[in-house]
């Protein structure tokens, strides 16, 4: 499993040489994937995101605010190194290799985040690329809080779907309002990630049917700690 997530990685640290590495990288990610089906479907929404976020981000990296190192093949290799431990927590999760899965689950749903969270941050503020990347980071958390309450709980997929759709229209509006704060790429992208990862609390805990004041008001708390922890740290900018 580990030489498999080596070989993915060293695939994508190479999709900017040819597109035929693409086809090579995207033909090698769903092969290992798929080869072993069992458990395919269940981890499906994270698989994609993570093979179209990290080939995303790696062919535009270079335009990416914040991703700047004075080596670009050092940047290559950090950005295939970070997105080859992800694949590997897939692999581990989907093939039932790792014995804490729920919890190593939630690693990887929360990173998946941000790299998505990366990808749109760091989109030019205007034309189709940002409207696109809009759309798509809100398709990616319908498809991630699904399969998250799929994953640990089970009950019927409607309210599932409807609980997604609510919480991904939250994050859009809220990550709308971060995109424009002048806070610089890292601190949006945690500041975007903190409020993604409380409001997924909430909609679990509502979810169970455990949603109380006392859940509200911690969640509350952390977000307000944090959120002075990264404004202060931030550089703000015209």
């Amino acid at each position: 499993m580990a030489l498999k997530a080596i070989i993915w990685g060293v695939l994508l640290t190479f999709v900017n040489r040819h597109w035929l590495f693409i086809i090579a990288f995207l033909l090698v990610s769903f092969y290992f994937y798929l080869r072993k089906p069992f458990n395919a479907s269940r981890l499906l929404a994270s698989s994609l995101i993570l093979i179209f976020t990290s080939l995303l981000i790696m062919r535009t990296a270079g335009g990416l605010p914040g991703l700047s190192l004075p080596s670009s093949s050092w940047l290559s290799i950090i950005i295939a190194f970070f997105f080859s431990l992800l694949y590997f927590l897939l692999l581990g999760i989907k093939n039932l290799v790792f014995i804490h899965r729920q919890s190593l689950y939630r690693l990887l749903n929360g990173l998946l985040f941000s790299g998505i969270l990366i990808l749109f941050l760091g989109a030019p503020k205007s034309g189709g690329y940002f409207a696109l990347s809009y759309l798509l980071i809100g398709a990616a958390s319908f498809l991630l809080l699904r399969e998250y309450l799929a994953f640990d709980f089970e009950s019927a997929m409607g309210k599932k779907n409807l609980l997604a759709l609510v919480f991904s229209f939250l994050t859009l509006q809220f990550l709308w309002v971060v995109s424009l704060l002048p806070i610089g790429f890292l601190n949006a992208a945690a500041f975007s990630l903190l409020i993604i990862l409380i409001l997924e609390d909430l909609a679990v805990h509502n979810w169970l049917g455990a949603l109380s004041r006392q859940l509200i008001l911690r969640n509350a708390s952390i977000f307000l700690i944090l959120s002075i922890i990264i404004f202060a740290l931030s550089k703000w900018s015209p």
